[in-house]
């Protein structure tokens, strides 16, 4: 293959990513498990934590207002980058452990995966978290910002 040839492979794979596409192939918003191989998942990986570290330092940039469920809770669950990141981090853990053909990127994408876990903004979203008056919400908003938190410890973040 000549460098021209390679050039124009890799744009062409750069530019279409099933695991970064819109999960529009079947009613449940599913991956499209048949379209994506191993060398899709470290490039979605990486844009997608690129691009919920966006989301993250927008929401810890709102410090100067105390930390309330509208201005911390909702934007953290709502933002669709911050979205993307979890359905692609559940896809990503789903085929690394259950598919051969995926064991080559585990080691990678964990290492992505934790060191987006150890960005400075997520301690300050745990910590602002840990700050929502839940006396004040319903009970299932209240469950919500409990159930972040626990995730949240759960990969290792702390305050």
């Amino acid at each position: 293959m000549s460098r021209v040839d390679c050039i124009v492979h890799l744009l062409a794979h750069m530019q279409s990513n099933p695991v970064l596409d819109p999960w529009t192939e079947n009613s449940y918003g599913a991956p499209p498990f048949q379209s994506v191989t191993a060398e899709h998942i470290l490039p979605a990986l990486r844009k997608c934590i690129q691009d919920a570290t966006a989301a993250l330092n927008e929401i810890c940039s709102n410090i100067k207002e105390e930390p309330s469920f509208a201005n911390t809770v909702i934007p953290y669950e709502t933002d669709s980058r911050l979205i993307k990141l979890r359905q692609v981090r559940s896809f990503f853990i789903s085929v690394v452990n259950t598919v051969e053909e995926f064991s080559s990127v585990k080691a990678p994408g964990y290492e992505l995966l934790q060191q987006f876990d150890r960005h400075p903004c997520q301690s300050m979203i745990l910590g602002r978290f840990a700050k929502v008056d839940i006396r004040r919400l319903s009970v299932e908003d209240a469950r919500l910002v409990r159930v972040v938190t626990e995730g949240f410890k759960s990969r290792g973040i702390t305050v």
